[in-house]
């Protein structure tokens, strides 16, 4: 068994796949991510990805790639986990993701 956690996995995956989207498309997906979450109280990253696309923004050749532009905010401390709440998308099966805050910043 390898010595790399999941977590280590998962984010060595988005960053490939963030790398292969570009840095013009993730400066566009935080911006868009930043913008959205401002407007509602809480949300899911896969609100954002909805928005962004209905919007103007490309898909990303790999969805992982919005795991970094979440990560980014959370970073920054512009963003706050309030819990759980199952995935609308149907080909998601239901699975439980991130509910997030907008708490400040740019």
């Amino acid at each position: 068994m390898s010595a790399a956690t999941g977590q280590q996995l998962a984010d060595d995956g988005a960053g490939r796949a963030l790398r292969h989207a570009g840095p013009e498309w993730a400066d566009e997906a935080y911006l868009a991510l930043c913008y959205y979450a401002k407007t509602v109280d809480s949300f899911m990253t896969e609100d954002v990805r909805h928005f962004a696309h209905v919007n103007g923004l490309a898909l990303p050749p790999d969805g992982r790639a919005w795991g970094c532009v979440m990560n980014r905010a959370v970073r920054r401390n512009q963003v706050k986990r309030l819990g759980y709440a199952p995935m609308k998308s149907p080909n998601c099966h239901a699975d439980h993701k991130s509910v997030w805050q907008w708490v400040g910043g740019v």
